[in-house]
């Protein structure tokens, strides 16, 4: 555990998280059994917290489709602001931050690849221009509108 005296204070009866980032000081919630056990609680708020982006930053490494977790870091970071917990919420920020700017780098990446690829499917319709087999043409169109849209954005 942490020395939590720099991530909240108790006064009187209520527990506090301390300023951080452009975050005031927040009451988190009140002293019920014992001074200790209240910090203890919202110590353990906050590694639970910390696990699951732990978990979040798991799931992004393994994925195959980064890019479908973007808003989830949005919405974590808009949760993580409100959230009660005692500890070191900066450098959750720091990472949500991290992870954010991997994925759109990863997005990027992405949509050059996409774009040449589909490049690739519009050169292959033109072939397709002066055919007079409409039956095959037909095929072949719903075949490059099928991997158009795989392609993706």
């Amino acid at each position: 555990m942490t020395d939590n005296k720099n991530y909240g204070y108790i006064k009187e009866g209520n527990v506090y998280l301390s300023a951080y980032m452009e975050y005031p000081d927040r009451l988190i919630g009140v002293v019920k059994d014992s001074e200790e056990a209240s910090i203890n609680y919202f110590v353990d708020r906050f590694e639970k917290v910390q696990q699951k982006i732990a978990g979040v930053a798991t799931a992004i490494e393994e994925s195959a489709n980064k890019g479908s977790y973007l808003m989830k870091l949005i919405h974590m970071r808009t949760y993580l602001a409100t959230y009660n917990g005692l500890g070191d919420f900066e450098s959750l920020f720091k990472q949500i931050d991290e992870l954010e700017s991997s994925i759109k780098s990863y997005i990027a990446k992405n949509r050059i690849k996409n774009e040449q690829i589909k490049a690739g499917l519009l050169a292959e319709a033109q072939e397709l221009e002066n055919s007079e087999d409409w039956e095959e043409v037909s095929e072949k169109f719903k075949e490059l509108k099928m991997r158009w849209i795989r392609t993706g954005n």
